[in-house]
């Protein structure tokens, strides 16, 4: 019982804290993505959304070469 209840804590506060980091990429004012190995976007903040003239989660799984056309294929 001890264990479970430990366990829990554990996955509040890591739900937490994964809430925490998620808020402070969306609200940066710096453009922030993620790009996996195949070139294409998994993350893309607000302020990559908006220099990228894109509409919220309209970047996720297009080519980073929509972003900077000079990336490399």
């Amino acid at each position: 019982r001890e264990r479970t209840s430990e366990l829990e804590r554990s996955r509040r506060q890591l739900a937490a804290s994964a809430e925490r980091w998620q808020q402070l990429l969306e609200l940066s004012p710096d453009a922030i993505l993620t790009v996996g190995a195949d070139g294409r976007i998994r993350y893309a903040n607000r302020a990559a959304q908006v220099l990228a003239d894109a509409r919220p989660g309209s970047l996720r799984g297009e080519p980073m070469r929509t972003v900077i056309p000079a990336w490399p294929q």
